[in-house]
């Protein structure tokens, strides 16, 4: 059986500096043995992630865009109409644009963990992990 680290990040107000920290966690930087072709396979839990803070007036004017991949499928959603429906998907799209564009980035985002509010981490049996 493997066992892996759990990090339990809980935050007032996310910040950009709080999602680097979040993306250096994930890339396994914050350990002695750090080597960038291994993943440390530690799992990140957020809690919180409706208190994401967008400074000056980015929350009026970002604009997340994607592709649907149909002639004309371009996609755009205000920053905030996003915070309103999936707060959760700006803080997974600001840590997935933090880490490296590699073979470990999907398998690093998979172990990263969102929950709004408070959670309380007692209930759970010892070794287990809710799934978002």
């Amino acid at each position: 059986m493997i066992y892996r680290d759990l990090s339990i990040v809980i935050y007032l107000s996310m910040t950009n500096r709080e999602l680097e920290q979040i993306a250096i966690l994930l890339q396994g930087k914050h350990r002695p043995t750090y080597n960038p072709a291994v993943d440390p396979s530690e799992h990140i839990v957020v809690t919180n992630v409706d208190k994401v803070v967008f400074t000056g007036s980015k929350m009026r004017h970002k604009l997340y865009r994607w592709h649907t991949g149909y002639p004309g499928g371009l996609k755009e959603v205000p920053a905030w109409r996003m915070h309103e429906n999936h707060p959760e998907r700006i803080l997974a799209k600001a840590v997935a644009g933090m880490l490296p564009k590699n073979r470990l980035r999907k398998h690093r985002l998979s172990r990263l963990r969102l929950f709004f509010g408070d959670v309380r981490w007692r209930s759970f049996p010892q070794g287990t992990l809710p799934h978002s």
